[in-house]
This record gives structure tokens, C-alpha cells and sequence, in this order.
């Protein structure tokens, strides 16, 4: 029986993506490839990922087949045979798209649009439907368009779903894209051709992850992630700032769709940096503890089990501040501050000298009169605090610790080398 067949015979899929396990995952089996799913309810994942929708069955499925099964280095563990049910050995791993979204606004006489892709790498048990492990992926890119309109509802929808391809195929050709450039550059790309797009992301990723036995079952991931009141208010546009516009749904700032963003931003850093799967936020998207993936082929949505944390990250968003640091006739530097404090302990039990205070300046170098678009390298400053705070978990920096925090050096020491055990006990 074919992989695709075999999926379809399970109910459980269509397209997509992988077949693999963690570094924390399961002892060395094979693991069936589910497919690709979108995370929502039946009726609205067309509306929801209208051109991923589109491209999945011309595009992405074939194309990740290949990297997936076939292509040279890929991970042997990775079958398109089911497993037998009812064996306690039927562990399945899908892709399931949690955004697909195009946000505009205006930059200087010009429009800026930014398109974004986010997904789950969820590892689950097929036999009780309980998640094993969760791993977020994704990517975004801006593009400035020389119109008057600057709608993301109005957009050229030959010219976005051209733009949600490359995203995918990692390429790079914006400026033609017609009927012809479409089929060339979208519709008849073979693997050696992709660049580094979300689907060569993932499936170098998958082709490096080792398969070894979980000794403890144990799950970290976010708790929550709030915002203060005045960062708030900077995000929507109401103090020094404009709104932040990538997170705008219905033409207002969204908090749900920013604390995902965050959420997700930090569980990437620590997953890519120390190994260890950390279930991100998934504000709006989880319903009762369970995750509704609906396969495109499919009439009836699967209901995937979150698991159980029981240790989290609690993110608290403090504040921005942007400060022009040099200027001279020709050119200016301008710092862009993120301030958050992270907790992490038992869910629900965090004790208070868990907290710690981290900060960030990202640098910006621009000519004198040039746009530049405050919220991208504020977003830039807090993937940087990030992805150096889980850099610290391995091995504690005592000049960023003294430089972007409030611990002292044998607190800060003693504080990541509990979160790092706890961290290993969830691999």
C-alpha cells in the first residue's frame, strides 16, 4: 500500500510533513507519517489558510514526501506504513498550521505586508490520541509594495498565494509573479532546488533529531504569558508608538494573537538551543485541553490531547523603549529595549525568587529620513533576549547576566542549573 494510501485508510491525513521523533521521543521504532492538518474546526480551515489550503496537494505534499522518505540522509525511523493499533508502539507525527496571515500597514509613501506561517510538530500516541511531544516551527516575511492600497483584505491574491509558496519553498522570486512564473517557480520545483523555507527547515531538522528511549514522562512548556498594562498600551499605538500592526486582527491590536507570538518565539529558542520539546501557548487555539486538527481529505476533525505540564515558563511583558543612541547629518543609531520577567517552576507553583528580569537593546543603524518599522526590530530585540536566555541554560554567561538581568552571579548560576535538570527530565 502507497504512503499517502495508507494514511487515508487511518483517517489521520493528508500531506504534509513528517514522520519523526525528538531527541526526547521513543526508543528506536518506526514512526508513521501522518501528514499535514490545519488546527481548527471542520468547517473553517479553508477560510482560516485559504492558500495553504490551495497549495498542499499540487505543492507541498509531493515535494515533502520526498525530503521526508526518499531524500538522502533522512531519518530511517520515519515510515508511510501504519503501525499496528492497539500495540502500544503506534506513535504518529504530524504537522498541524496554527496561522497563516498577511498583516499591512502603511511605510512612508509605500505599504509594508508581512506574511506569516506558524505550525505544531506534534509526536502523538495513536492508539489513546494523546500528544507526546509539541515543537512550533514557522516563519515570517516582509514585503513593500508600491500602491496606494495598503489592505490585507484588498491584497492581489495571485500575487499572495505566489508569496505563501516561496515561503514554503525558501525562494525568492517577488517580482514576477504571473501565471508562467507560478508554474516554474511554484508548481514544478523538485527538492535540490528548495532554499531555506519552512519546509527544508523542518526537514533538515528532522533528518539530525536522534531517537532515544523517554526515561522520565515529564512536560514543560508555557504557562502563560501576560502583558502590563502599559506595554499594552504601547502595542496598540496609544503612547510614542504606532500599533503593532503584525498582530492587528479586525484592524485592532489582538493580546491573544501577541502572547502566542511570544509564547512560541521563547519555546522555539529553547527547543533549538537545548534539545528539550516545550509545549508553547496556544491562546485560542486549544479548546478543553485538546487540539482540533482537521485533515483537508477529511470529513470529521481528530481531537489530539494536550498533555499535562508539569513544569512551565510564565512570561510577563514589561515594556519597550526605543532611544536614539548616535546620530550624525548622514546617519542614526537607535537602540530598541525589550523588558520581560520570566518565571519557571511547578505549574502553578512558582516561587517567588524564581523570577528573573531580562532585558535587551537591539541596535539599528539607519540613513538620516529612512523609514523603519519600530516593531520589527523590537520583535528582533525580543527573539535576541530569548534565544540568549535559553544559551544560558547550558552554559550561564556571566557578562550577559550582569549586562540584560537582575540575578547575581551565583543566584543566576544555581537558577539555570535547576531549570536545565528539569529540562532533562522532560526529554
Amino acid at each position: 500500500m502507497k504512503a499517502c494510501d495508507s494514511l487515508k485508510a487511518a483517517g489521520i491525513g493528508s500531506f504534509l510533513l513528517v514522520c519523526c521523533l525528538s531527541a526526547s521521543a521513543y526508543s528506536d521504532q518506526e514512526v508513521s507519517w501522518a501528514g499535514f492538518s490545519f488546527i481548527s474546526q471542520a468547517d473553517q480551515a479553508d477560510s482560516l489558510y485559504p492558500f495553504s489550503t490551495a497549495l498542499e496537494k499540487p505543492v507541498l505534499r509531493p515535494l515533502l514526501t520526498k525530503l521526508v522518505l526518499y531524500s538522502e540522509g533522512s531519518n530511517k525511523n520515519i515510515t508511510g506504513q501504519l503501525m499496528d493499533a492497539g500495540s502500544g508502539s503506534a506513535k504518529s507525527l504530524v504537522v498541524a498550521l496554527d496561522k497563516e496571515r498577511i498583516t499591512s500597514g502603511k511605510f512612508g509613501g509605500y505599504c509594508r505586508r508581512e506574511y506569516s506561517l506558524s505550525a505544531q510538530v506534534i509526536l502523538y500516541d495513536g492508539d489513546s490520541q494523546s500528544i507526546l511531544s509539541i515543537t512550533p516551527v514557522g516563519m515570517r516575511r516582509p514585503y513593500i509594495d508600491h500602491e496606494e492600497s495598503c489592505s490585507a483584505l484588498k491584497g492581489d491574491q495571485v500575487r499572495d498565494r505566489f508569496r505563501f509558496c516561496q515561503m514554503y519553498l525558501g525562494l525568492e522570486t517577488d517580482q514576477d509573479f504571473s501565471a508562467s512564473s507560478f508554474e516554474n517557480k511554484c508548481l514544478n520545483i523538485s527538492p535540490n532546488e528548495l532554499g531555506p523555507g519552512l519546509l527544508k527547515e523542518v526537514a533538515e531538522a528532522i533528518a539530525t533529531l536522534e531517537v532515544i528511549e523517554k526515561k522520565n514522562i515529564r512536560y514543560t512548556g508555557i504557562g502563560q504569558v501576560n502583558l502590563r498594562p502599559e506595554a499594552v498600551a504601547i502595542l496598540k499605538g496609544d503612547r510614542e508608538l504606532g500599533a503593532h500592526g503584525f498582530h492587528n486582527v479586525n484592524g485592532e491590536f489582538d493580546v491573544d494573537s501577541y502572547a502566542n507570538w511570544i509564547g512560541q518565539s521563547f519555546s522555539k529558542s529553547i527547543t533549538n538551543i537545548t534539545g528539550t520539546p516545550v509545549v508553547p501557548l496556544l491562546k485560542g487555539k486549544a479548546i478543553g485541553g485538546s487540539i482540533p486538527l482537521k485533515f483537508s481529505d477529511q470529513v470529521e476533525v481528530a481531537n489530539l490531547k494536550l498533555p499535562q505540564l508539569d513544569y512551565s515558563f510564565d512570561i510577563t511583558v514589561r515594556g519597550f523603549k526605543k532611544v536614539v543612541l548616535d546620530e550624525t547629518s548622514a546617519r542614526e543609531a537607535w537602540a530598541f529595549g525589550t523588558y520581560f520577567s520570566i518565571s519557571f517552576g511547578l505549574l502553578d507553583l512558582h516561587k517567588p525568587e524564581s523570577l528573573i528580569k531580562v532585558k535587551n537593546a537591539y541596535v539599528y543603524e539607519k540613513a538620516r529620513g529612512d523609514h523603519v518599522n519600530d516593531w520589527q526590530q523590537f520583535d528582533y530585540s525580543s527573539e535576541t533576549v530569548f534565544r540568549d536566555f535559553a544559551e544560558n541554560i547550558g552554559s550561564v554567561n556571566q557578562k550577559w547576566v550582569k549586562k540584560n538581568s537582575n540575578l547575581e552571579r551565583k543566584n543566576a548560576k544555581n537558577w539555570f542549573r535547576y531549570i536545565d535538570g528539569k529540562l532533562k527530565d522532560s526529554r
